[in-house]
């Protein structure tokens, strides 16, 4: 059944499509995203990493979130296709950072592993549009 992006039923099929990732000791944060732009307006979720696993998405915004990820709805859907990363949306000035560089550098590297892409590449195949 395709899903759509940022509905109630994506963000169940993202915590379950990540929940399988490695461990990786030390790669811990709470990081928010923000999608400007789309159908609905701006959606803020967040994405809890521990230990190199994401253990939630979760619709809303996180106080405790050490950095903002915020990046336009159009760049966002490409990322979720696997057409583009978050690194590539980065360098091209598309995806914006605020917050604990730190934190971001614990989360983008996990981002672009072969179980992290793999996962990606699960739930972007589920996507309409």
């Amino acid at each position: 059944m395709p899903l759509t992006y940022l509905s109630d039923e994506w963000f169940a099929a993202a915590g379950d499509a990540f929940a399988d990732l490695p461990e990786r000791p030390g790669a811990t944060a709470t990081i928010q995203r923000v999608i400007t732009g789309t159908p609905d307006g701006d959606v803020a979720y967040h994405v809890t990493l521990q230990e190199g696993r994401i253990v939630g998405v979760e619709r809303g915004t996180d106080e405790a979130a050490q950095a903002t990820l915020t990046l336009p709805y159009k760049d966002a859907l490409r990322v979720e296709h696997g057409e583009d990363s978050l690194n590539v949306a980065f360098m091209r000035g598309r995806l914006k950072v605020a917050g604990s560089t730190g934190a971001v550098l614990t989360y983008l590297p996990v981002t672009v592993t072969p179980e992290y892409e793999a996962a990606q590449a699960r739930l972007g195949a589920d996507l309409d549009g």
